[in-house]
């Protein structure tokens, strides 16, 4: 499956395709107007010259000049699951960029990893960084901290009571960590605010 995305000068989502839906999981309506930086995560363990090249900036930079950017990494869809990504970012004629998204063959740590958010999708889940900062969350997650899926990513979380932690570090490759909390929906007056702003159940 191949999917077209197009953006602005400074990466902000100006076309994102019927295939892009597909691939991503997020409808257009979800996305345009946001940058790529928002919602578009890896949880590839990269060394740190990749992790530079595949920073928006430096992609824009490049592309700016005429280069065409090409990369491959795994990235996360809106309901959690990853998938291996090949990603070709050229110069749009009309300006900005034009970005072609080509699904890869899961590896063997994509199918077990994504075994793993299967076995606990009935929980509400959130993919973060070590630092706590979220990369992606489920609808039930969303729906605990009472804001949708977009308002939640770069967003920092503290340590949740209750929740099951998963380092996917388990996973060869990859490096973040997968948090699963029972999903109990909750009335308003039983929900909490965390540090960064988010509601979770008391």
């Amino acid at each position: 499956m191949q999917a077209i995305i197009r953006t602005d000068d400074v990466g902000f989502v100006t076309h994102w395709s019927l295939e892009a839906e597909e691939l991503f999981g997020f409808e257009a309506e979800e996305v345009m107007d946001w940058s790529l930086n928002t919602f578009i995560h890896s949880i590839e363990r990269m060394d740190v010259d990749k992790r530079r090249k595949l920073m928006l900036d430096n992609i824009l930079d490049d592309v700016d000049e005429g280069s065409e950017v090409e990369f491959t990494t795994v990235n996360l869809r809106s309901d959690l699951r990853a998938f291996l990504n090949n990603i070709v970012i050229r110069p749009h004629p009309d300006g900005g960029t034009i970005g072609i998204a080509t699904r890869l063959d899961d590896t063997q740590m994509i199918r077990e990893y994504n075994a793993l958010v299967e076995m606990e999708g009935h929980k509400a889940l959130a993919v973060t960084t070590y630092e706590g900062k979220i990369l992606g969350a489920n609808k039930s997650f969303a729906m605990m901290a009472r804001t949708n899926r977009m308002n939640l990513l770069n967003r920092q979380m503290g340590t949740l009571e209750g929740a099951m932690y998963y380092d996917l570090a388990d996973f060869d490759g990859f490096m973040g960590l997968l948090v699963a909390l029972e999903f109990t929906p909750a009335s308003k007056e039983e929900m909490v605010q965390l540090p960064c702003g988010m509601n979770v159940p008391r």
